[in-house]
């Protein structure tokens, strides 16, 4: 039998795995020990019969069955005040409901957990018809409120509670050893380098150095979390390895894109997969502004629809989604105590929704077909596998997700100059918002960025002139508010195109284009449109009357567009604003501004040709269309003559990134010197850009879920 030959490194490598493992296995034991002695096991049993409870809104039925009640509004209650302070590590509820009640059951507790004085509410869980449990960890427990239904009018059957049925004493966990093992490994590669160091000798793997550093961290985060936020208390000290193994995949990817991968384009195009992942499943459904009317008409179009039909009938699996997700469900949750969005979709799943019968019309009012097309082939490859309205939203939204990754892959191949101000673009956090949707504007963005790409190259042939008329007449066809984009064809040096063309004629030919594509789709909205339920229209709206205001005063608009804009700072605080502009990512709203100003200057390092006027062109362009925008928002969203524009979001001004990005580039260019190719100088840009992004998927993921 040959031997097994270990070379020196090996057996040093072996060694330090078991000594790590040695060491977090005698660190679980300390734990296990303090934290034994520390449970002091006075959790008594105690019971609460319903008698002992105070009703709100709640009536008590005489019926042969005791204890039975009937709820007077959507928010009765149980209440029982004379607890008295005891230790409560489990809370169980005798309690059922009607069998097709599917609302929320919430518990709100008073008293002191944690060390902490406050009102709290518990995550329940179902152990077995009849009997509920709550997961809590009382010092102190004074109150109970027992909110048992959403519902008005229906049958409740409550006997009573029981605190601490299921109180296990400390023991050895399994998942801790994770975290003492990370922290080990983390403070010998700590020691290994500060050792190294002191001798002057170079690390030989940073990569793996940062993997265990970093790995220590989130394991430390994901072992405080549970002890430090209610809503991860559910999990557990399984929290560690679950984030251990989705950081490792995290880095692993982080770390094949940073060494294996070479080309610029495909660093973007990986990226924004990632990102773009990441937003597809933490943005809660139907929570992008106007999805519900993108997804109706995408799986309309996934059924064979491409007409605009107002009575098209949808499967009652849709209509189940739309009543468990409805709009604003972030504001809901905090000002009304509305079940969250990791609530509602253990809701959704729990349905069929076959037998169905919404309480919500489903409809779409958008004439459009092409925008949906990408997200219908995802959803009618997902009706194939399974009938689930939710899972082919999901769908969809990768599909949207995919076409914009591809189209900022070519532009990326294409740019050679304002490749800073086009990562801007490509990776802003509302880009990527918007992209992982059903909403036309992942379409919109698709064709932005490609036409952007067209912008930045370094040379134009006659084909790429052809793709470019095609992607700015799609932008048009979705918004027609931005025909002034076809400027930036004067962004583009003389020497650039590979043929023959007159500026203005080329300008021209794209709003040519651009009109006719836009008119060509009203043409078809009205020969295959009937019974399309109107927009809304705010009251005090007049479009006619107020474009006609806006002609005859164009000081006063002018003066509305830019006082109204001075009091919303230009937009610039709503970068961090996600969901139906209910969800506020902090984070993201600060660090955004930041960001872009760090491009500011790494845009100068983009090449650009000696004394480049175009600076002028783009800070000319950014007003422009501020102004067109304010103007159609005045007209469409606004009261005749009033003070302040309504309609306006952040997002509508992504090419202004753009704008303001490069002309910043060209004012700094003049204090640092341009590089003439390569691309290192963009590193910096797309990983700084990349990592806004991530933050922001990862606080809006917070926001609905956590």
């Amino acid at each position: 039998m040959p031997k097994l030959y270990l070379n020196q490194k090996m057996k040093r490598a072996l060694a330090l795995v078991a000594a790590v493992l040695l060491s977090a296995f005698l660190a679980e034991l300390l734990f296990f020990a303090a934290e034994r002695a520390a449970h002091a096991g006075d959790y008594p049993e105690t019971v609460y019969l319903s008698s002992d409870f105070t009703l709100f809104e709640m009536l008590e039925v005489p019926d042969a069955n005791a204890n039975r009640f009937e709820t007077l509004a959507n928010d009765s209650f149980f209440e029982l005040t004379d607890i008295g302070g005891i230790r409560a590590k489990t809370i169980d509820f005798h309690l059922s409901r009607e069998p097709n009640d599917t609302t929320e059951m919430v518990v709100r507790f008073s008293g002191k957990s944690d060390g902490v004085s406050g009102v709290f509410t518990a995550g329940i869980k179902k152990i077995e018809p009849g009997l509920y449990r709550a997961a809590a960890n009382f010092d102190s427990l004074d109150s109970i409120r027992v909110y048992p239904t959403e519902k008005t009018g229906t049958a409740i059957l409550f006997t009573g509670i029981k605190l601490n049925t299921a109180v296990s004493i400390p023991g050895i966990s399994f998942y801790r050893l994770f975290l003492w093992a990370a922290l080990f490994a983390g403070a010998i590669r700590l020691s290994f380098t500060a050792f190294n160091r002191k001798r002057n000798i170079k690390d030989a793997r940073p990569w793996l150095s940062l993997y265990f550093y970093l790995s220590a961290l989130v394991a430390l985060f994901a072992f405080l979390a549970p002890r430090l936020f209610w809503s991860a208390r559910q999990f557990g000290d399984i929290l560690i390895p679950a984030l251990l193994v989705l950081f490792t995949v995290f880095f692993l990817f982080i770390w094949y894109i940073s060494i294996k991968v070479k080309t610029f384009p495909a660093k973007v195009l990986y990226l924004f997969l990632l990102t773009g992942l990441i937003f597809t499943f933490a943005t809660a459904p139907l929570q992008v502004p106007d999805e519900g009317i993108h997804f109706a008409r995408s799986y309309a179009v996934a059924m064979g629809s491409f007409g605009f039909d107002g009575d098209q009938e949808y499967p009652s699996g849709v209509k189940l989604l739309y009543d468990v997700f409805t709009e604003n469900l972030k504001m809901y949750e905090d000002q009304q105590g509305a079940p969250s969005a990791g609530a509602r979709m253990r809701e959704y799943l729990s349905h069929s929704g076959e037998d169905h019968i919404g309480e919500k019309d489903v409809f779409s009012n958008v004439q459009l077909i092409l925008p949906y097309i990408p997200s219908a082939f995802g959803m009618l490859i997902s009706r194939i596998f399974s009938s689930k309205a939710l899972f082919a939203l999901y769908a969809g939204r990768l599909m949207n997700v995919l076409m914009v990754a591809f189209a900022a892959y070519f532009a990326a191949g294409r740019a050679a100059r304002y490749r800073t101000s086009l990562l801007v673009v490509i990776f802003s956090p509302l880009t990527m918002f918007m992209s992982a949707s059903l909403s036309y504007d992942a379409m919109f963005l698709a064709a932005l960025i490609v036409f952007l790409g067209f912008i930045s190259a370094d040379s134009l042939a006659k084909k790429d002139f052809v793709v470019m008329l095609a992607a700015f007449a799609l932008m048009i066809m979705i918004k027609p508010l931005y025909l002034p984009l076809a400027l930036l064809l004067f962004a583009i040096p003389k020497e650039s195109f590979r043929f023959r063309g007159n500026y203005l004629v080329m300008v021209c030919l794209l709003f040519a284009a651009g009109v006719l594509c836009w008119q060509a789709a009203l043409l078809y909205a009205r020969i295959f449109a009937r019974n399309i339920q109107p927009s809304i229209v705010l009251p005090g709206v007049d479009k006619a009357a107020q474009l006609s205001f806006i002609l005859k005063n164009p000081l006063r608009f002018v003066t509305v567009a830019v006082v109204d804009g001075f009091r919303k700072s230009f937009y610039v605080g709503e970068f961090g604003l996600f969901g139906h502009l209910d969800l506020n990512a902090k984070l993201t709203g600060i660090l955004s501004p930041a960001v872009i100003a760090v491009c500011f200057v790494l845009s100068a390092a983009d090449p650009r040709k000696k004394r480049d006027r175009s600076g002028i062109l783009f800070i000319s362009l950014a007003v422009i269309l501020y102004f067109a925008l304010s103007a159609g928002f005045y007209v469409a969203d606004s009261s005749l003559g009033g003070s302040t524009i309504l309609g306006i979001q952040a997002r509508y001004f992504t090419p202004c990134l753009f704008f303001v990005t490069a002309w910043a580039g060209n004012l700094f260019s003049r204090y640092l010197k341009p590089v003439k190719a390569g691309d290192k100088p963009v590193a910096p840009a797309l990983w700084l850009c990349f990592s806004l992004a991530l933050v922001a998927s990862l606080e809006v993921f917070a926001g609905y879920y956590l």
